[in-house]
């Protein structure tokens, strides 16, 4: 899903640095998952790693991706929008192939050789470990967040029971 959607990234000219709340907060997540693999690496606790992967990208695959796929598919090339969401793609794929290629380093570096990455080296194995990104998140922000989940997981729920209830059919 990264890398299908940066092939027409370009990180020197298309990375913005005005993020939408919602690009800011998966970015706000991403450092803890960050904080947390680089606390699990130094205690040798590899399963917390690849859990803390698994969870975030589940996490993203039941709303970020969802919401962003309109902008990445249908937008212009060259929208702000379709470009903020490329932006944090570009991070989330950056930071986690870093963070994962100690445990997977084959499947890692395929990706990385595919990968449109800033300051490139030859080989994934050449990076240093991955750092945490600048992001302002309030409270308020996060707050926002937490009621945007909760309304989320409602409608959600209404909308499982509408089709087990056979008033709605189930997407492809």
């Amino acid at each position: 899903f990264s890398l299908s959607n940066l092939s027409d990234f370009d990180p020197k000219k298309d990375i913005k640095n005005e993020l939408r709340i919602e690009d800011r907060y998966v970015i706000y997540r991403l450092n803890k998952i960050l904080i947390l693999i680089r606390d699990s690496y130094n205690n040798y606790d590899f399963i917390s790693i690849v859990k803390a992967i698994t969870n975030f990208t589940i996490e993203l695959s039941q709303w970020y991706f969802d919401i962003i796929k309109d902008e990445l598919y249908c937008d212009s090339y060259n929208s702000l929008s379709r470009r903020q969401s490329q932006t944090t793609i570009y991070y989330i794929l950056e930071k986690l192939l870093l963070a994962l290629n100690p445990i997977l380093p084959h499947t890692c570096e395929e990706a990385y050789q595919l990968f449109n990455k800033l300051n490139k080296k030859q080989s994934i194995n050449l990076e240093e470990f991955p750092e945490t990104l600048d992001v302002v998140f309030s409270d308020n922000e996060l707050n926002m967040m937490k009621n945007f989940f909760k309304l989320k997981d409602e409608i959600y729920n209404k909308l499982e029971i509408a089709r087990q209830d056979g008033l709605l059919k189930k997407p492809n």
